[in-house]
């Protein structure tokens, strides 16, 4: 592990899915530790050999240092190994999203730091809410990423209305 990080606590668990917080890393793993809590982003070990089952690093966002390390009880299932379900829901809905479209993280031109939300999302102002920021602000719809510039529709906590904010970090 990075030296830069910090263990915060060891426990055993499964990594059955593509994480759905880092949608472009091949690496990065939707997983359940032992008492059925879930962790996304996992981020497995480069240098484990395959069908070992190993440990990843789980984030809560890239803004901390802390890290719930997971030890697998099973290997990770590989695309190759994974058997064919068809089409995503993403798919079947006919939705197209790009990983950029949904960075896991993003930092804003303000100073607040937003993460990802998972789970049932909410919609204001017809807009569905995808980031909740450390603030107690949110992100409106999908980061504008169409010019080298990019914005967020960000709503302040207390605010009736919203406005566009410069993105000056992204992660995915």
């Amino acid at each position: 592990m990075n030296p830069g990080l910090t263990a915060t606590a060891t426990e055993e668990g499964i990594c059955a899915f593509d994480s759905s917080a880092a949608l472009d890393r091949p690496d990065a793993w939707d997983c359940t530790g032992a008492e059925g809590q879930i962790y996304d982003p996992c981020f497995e070990n480069p240098f484990i050999l395959p069908d070992e089952p190993g440990q990843v690093a789980c984030f809560d966002s890239p803004f901390s240092t802390d890290v719930v390390v997971l030890t697998l009880t099973e290997p990770l299932v590989r695309e190759k190994e994974a058997p064919d379900t068809g089409t995503s829901l993403a798919q079947a809905a006919g939705v197209a999203i790009d990983p950029w479209d949904l960075p896991w993280a993003v930092e804003l031109a303000n100073g607040d730091q937003c993460t990802l939300l998972g789970g049932t999302l909410t919609v204001q102002a017809g807009q569905t809410v995808h980031y909740g920021c450390t603030n107690g602000g949110s992100i409106l719809g999908e980061v504008n990423h169409v010019r080298p510039l990019w914005t967020v529709n960000y709503l302040a906590e207390g605010d009736v209305a919203s406005r566009l904010v410069d993105v000056v970090a992204a992660w995915s």
